[in-house]
């Protein structure tokens, strides 16, 4: 059975080090950073939160172009405010599970 192709990008995580007291910090920019990510959602971004217990750190999941990731990751308000400390970009092959389509 032939099917309409669309392309599919590779995956890719994001991983910000957040600065110190991120919780008390983040929050003139958190609006921000939240409309910023929901605007990225149709651009590729599958999945991204703070982990916890600390939140020192945050994880996004892309399924986009590595270039557009960094973009991501350069303009989000939170690193252009100065809560992230660094980010790093690496691809991931995902082995198994699901996701729900929208």
């Amino acid at each position: 059975m032939l099917g309409i192709v669309t392309k599919r990008f590779k995956h890719y995580v994001l991983t910000y080090n957040y600065v110190a007291d991120m919780v008390n910090k983040r929050g003139p920019y958190r609006d921000a950073h939240i409309s910023y990510a929901k605007d990225f959602e149709s651009k590729g971004l599958l999945l991204g939160g703070a982990l916890q217990n600390p939140v020192d750190s945050g994880l996004l999941i892309f399924d986009a172009a590595e270039q557009d990731v960094v973009h991501y990751a350069e303009n989000d308000p939170y690193n252009k405010n100065g809560l992230i400390k660094s980010y790093s970009v690496r691809e991931i092959m995902f082995a198994f599970g699901y996701q729900k389509p929208k």
